[in-house]
């Protein structure tokens, strides 16, 4: 399905769902005890596939006060041969094709969540491939926001990465529009240390003790509406692409009921799950495929109703059609086709 887009729509204001698609659910994992997150949350439903229309307008054009962001992941740029579904050398290609939709559309700012770059050449090597596509990143005209991913640190540390490109801080967090924003570094060993040029397991990804009490703190500090931005998977801790303490992290987000969406790349798939009623989305990587036909990209619209919604394109989106979540049990009560493809191994 390269080329075609995949629309969610979450809805946090009361907006009847006719649908006769059978009821099902999806993986919920933990369900919540409590009723509600905040008191501004009314109900909230998922398109997929398919953009969700009121009237002639679709959910997107329902509020022209809306926060709108471009998200892509996982470029791994390097000046290499192809290697599986994996080519390199497009990604700077595919970056450019995507920061002119960025462009054209007006965002208010970008985030990338993480592998810029391949690595696995030199420090020399990787700070020129770095300038490489960052160019082609920076060419986007608003502020920009990095994750760190553990391919960027194969030969560099975190300190010469941040220098050398548009990125604020390992980790960090900022307000705008109603919103609270995380972005979160979970590049670390176990015992607390940074990865740092290759010193690191990449199936053994940890969020730091410090980081943690930031967190924490963070969050408490807030009453915003708030989205986390990650490279690797909080939401499975027993898939090689996720933080192994993410149970703690989850814990934290859960006991702040103030984070409502958590995005995330270093797995290359499409893939959904909620979890205490705080909904996880790992996006498919630009890295992916060959040619502008396969560059995968998201577009993020929040509402001031708090609606949420997340248009997606990319090779072989794996979603289709519609789904319903209830906002109480946080389950998925109608969906139709809908799957999750792994891209690479």
């Amino acid at each position: 399905m390269g080329g075609r887009e995949a629309v969610l729509a979450f809805c946090f204001s009361n907006i009847k769902v006719v649908s006769q698609i059978e009821s099902k659910s999806i993986m919920n994992i933990e369900p919540s005890s409590r009723i509600s997150r905040r008191t501004w949350i009314k109900s909230s439903i998922i398109g997929l596939g398919l953009p969700l229309t009121v009237g002639s307008s679709t959910l997107a054009q329902f509020d022209e006060s809306t926060l709108k962001i471009g998200v892509v992941t996982d470029a791994h740029y390097a000046d290499k041969g192809t290697l599986g579904n994996r080519h390199y050398r497009d990604s700077v290609l595919k970056m450019n094709a995507v920061v002119d939709i960025f462009n054209q559309r007006k965002l208010d700012f970008a985030v990338f969540m993480g592998d810029l770059i391949d690595g696995h050449a030199s420090t020399e090597a990787d700070l020129k491939t770095l300038s490489i596509v960052e160019t082609a990143f920076s060419r986007f005209n608003g502020v920009r926001h990095y994750v760190l991913g553990n391919h960027d640190l194969l030969k560099l540390a975190k300190d010469q990465f941040i220098e050398h490109c548009g990125a604020k801080n390992p980790y960090y967090s900022f307000d705008r529009r109603g919103y609270h924003f995380v972005v979160l570094d979970a590049c670390f060993n176990q015992d607390n240390s940074d990865y740092k040029a290759g010193n690191f397991n990449w199936t053994e990804a940890y969020v730091s003790k410090e980081e943690l009490a930031w967190l924490e703190t963070d969050l408490q500090q807030t009453s915003h509406p708030t989205v986390i931005f990650t490279h690797q998977r909080l939401d499975d801790e027993d898939s090689p692409y996720g933080v192994k303490n993410a149970p703690v992290v989850r814990n934290i987000l859960q006991q702040s009921q103030v984070v409502i969406a958590v995005f995330q790349g270093h797995n290359h798939i499409w893939d959904y799950r909620s979890i205490y009623g705080i909904h996880y989305f790992s996006l498919l990587a630009l890295v992916e495929g060959a040619g502008l036909e396969n560059k995968s990209y998201s577009t993020l619209s929040l509402h001031r109703d708090r609606r949420i919604v997340l248009e997606g394109e990319g090779a072989n989106s794996p979603f289709r059609n519609f789904i319903a979540v209830d906002p109480i049990s946080q389950r998925l009560t109608t969906w139709k086709e809908i799957k999750s493809e792994a891209i690479s191994p």
